[in-house]
Parts: structure tokens; sequence; C-alpha cells
């Protein structure tokens, strides 16, 4: 695998974190937010063993639980997308085929290889700041203090839990890290603690400005995004929609290239492992789909046993040994 920098790596981790936080459909509220606290918890938990073990080389075994995952979570990051691009008015009038298209795209940019994505990643920051910032400076205006004291129902643990299955960025950085040449923890608890403050930021807008419409909202941030236009004579939907697009390609670009790296090493000579990768995931989005497994208990298991318990066994067979640290 190619080697990639550690700013890199952060950005991609980073950018597939905030895709899911972009399509989510929890209401900004109280409870949201002390879920995504104690999910921050839970992820810095699983990422202790995980950063102190460190494999030269995958396990067969190992090479086919991360490939399933990349597929699967691949075809949810598509399913995530096209409900998006159907709930919110998009520049697209056949949905069906601006996925397609997308997907295509999407393997075009996995043909060029890990680093031509990273490099991707690394120039979408600074639009995602600059999306940060318009949202602000329409949003701060229109917030009324008293929405952030507005009781919320249900118990933040099962909020916690609920977000930590939409942490698929955990795997990506798993395999990242183990299988490659460099140990980079700043930039794995860098892209924590960075997603964490994103969330929290955007959390406490939703809250302030929508109040209890946010409840009614289908996808909180485009609604948050509606709400506070900063601009007299122009929408900023276009700076979210374009962010959100960019995002998503990058996302799922991201799930193909490392889906056909654990095929290409279960199976070396198969001469198409991308383009396998590509057709097992839209396979994957529609089982999902069909079977109703958007949203799913079942995804916060697997990232456990792919981030927390493999790297746990490995740490107390090699008897804790400490990884090169690049702090």
């Amino acid at each position: 695998m190619n080697k990639i920098r550690s700013g890199q790596l952060f950005a991609i981790l980073f950018l597939i974190r905030s895709f899911s936080l972009l399509c989510t459909d929890i209401p900004f509220s109280a409870r949201q937010l002390g879920g995504a606290l104690l999910s921050a918890v839970l992820q810095g938990l699983v990422l202790i063993p995980l950063l102190r073990t460190r494999v030269p080389a995958p396990s067969a075994p190992a090479t086919g639980l991360f490939g399933l995952f990349f597929l699967a979570w691949g075809g949810h990051c598509f399913l995530q997308l096209w409900g998006v691009a159907a709930g919110v008015t998009f520049p697209v009038h056949n949905k069906l085929f601006g996925a397609l298209l997308l997907t295509a795209v999407c393997l075009y940019g996995v043909m060029l290889g890990i680093r031509a994505l990273a490099r991707s990643a690394t120039l979408l920051l600074p639009l995602f700041g600059v999306a940060l910032a318009v949202l602000i400076l329409g949003a701060w205006r229109k917030a009324e203090p008293e929405n952030l004291y507005a009781a919320a129902a249900g118990s933040p643990f099962a909020a916690a839990w609920q977000d930590f299955c939409e942490c698929g960025w955990l795997p990506c950085a798993a395999y990242l890290c183990r299988f490659t040449p460099f140990h980079p923890r700043r930039a794995v608890y860098g892209a924590l603690l960075a997603q964490l403050g994103s969330a929290v930021l955007v959390s406490l807008l939703g809250m302030a400005v929508l109040g209890r419409v946010g409840s009614l909202a289908e996808y909180p941030f485009f609604t948050l995004g509606a709400f506070s236009q900063p601009f007299a004579t122009q929408r900023a939907d276009a700076v979210y929609v374009v962010l959100f697009t960019l995002i998503g390609t990058i996302t799922i670009a991201m799930q193909l290239y490392l889906a056909g790296s654990c095929i290409a090493g279960l199976f070396p000579r198969f001469p198409y492992p991308f383009y396998a990768a590509a057709a097992g995931t839209l396979l994957a989005a529609w089982g999902m789909h069909s079977a109703g497994l958007l949203h799913s208990w079942l995804y916060g298991v697997w990232i456990l046993l792919l981030c927390g318990v493999l790297p746990l066994v490995q740490l107390l067979k090699k008897g804790a040994p400490r990884a090169p640290s690049c702090l």
C-alpha cells in the first residue's frame, strides 16, 4: 500500500466521519449532543489498543473481515448519499442516474490511487472550513439561547450507541494504521477531536436556531443551512450541496479503494479487484436497501470487533509492545 502523510490521513478520516454527520437524521438536541460526547469517549477507548499494536501484514481472516466491512460501509454511504439526494433539492433530475454517475467518478478516483485521493481530501478541508464559517455567520443572528434548554426525551446512552454505529472511519483508521509503514497517533486522535469539535459546534447551532422545528427535519444539517442564510442576495445552500457531494465522493472512493486492496490481498492473481469492489458495493447497497439495514446495531458490533477486539488480542499476544511513536 502506498504511503501517505499524517496530515493526509487526518483529512481522510475527518471527512469520512463528517459525511456521516452531514447525513444524520438525528434531531439536534441535548440528548444527541450528550450521545456524541459519550460516543467520542467510547471511540477514544477503542483506539487505545489499536494505536499500541502494529501488525506488519494482515492475516487472511482479518483481511476478509475488513474487506467485507468496507464493502458494506461503502454500500451504507451510497444509500446515505442517495437518501439525502432524494430528500434535499439537488440539481439532478434523475437521482438514480446521478448516483451511478457518482459511483463511476469514485471508481475513476480509485484508479488514480490512494495518494490522489489523499491529496483531494487535503484540498477539501479548506472548503469544509469555509462552509462552517458561512454556517456560523448566518446562524448566530438567528440563535435563540432559550432553545438550548429545551428538554429532550430518551437516553443519551442510546444516542451514544446510535452515533457509534455511524463511525465507519474507525475501521479505515485501523486498516491504514496497522497495515502501512507508519503509525500516526496524532493524526487519528486529531481526527477524533476535530470531528467532535465540529459536531458539538453544529449541534449547538442547530439547537439554538431550529429549536423544536429541528425535530421535524428529515436531515437537520441541511435544514440548519436553509435557516441560516448570511447573504441578502444569494442563498448559501449551494455551498452545502457542493461540500456534501465532494465529501461523499471521497468517502465512497476510499471504501472502494480499501475493499479493492483487501480483495487484491486475498486473491493476488485476480486482475480486477477495484471493479469487483465497485460491483460488491452496489450489490451491498441494494441488499441493505431491500432488507432495511441502513441503520443497524450490527455496524457497531462489527466496528468493535475490527477496532477493539482484534487489536486487543494482538496486543496481548505480543506482550504489549509499544509501537513507534510519532509524538
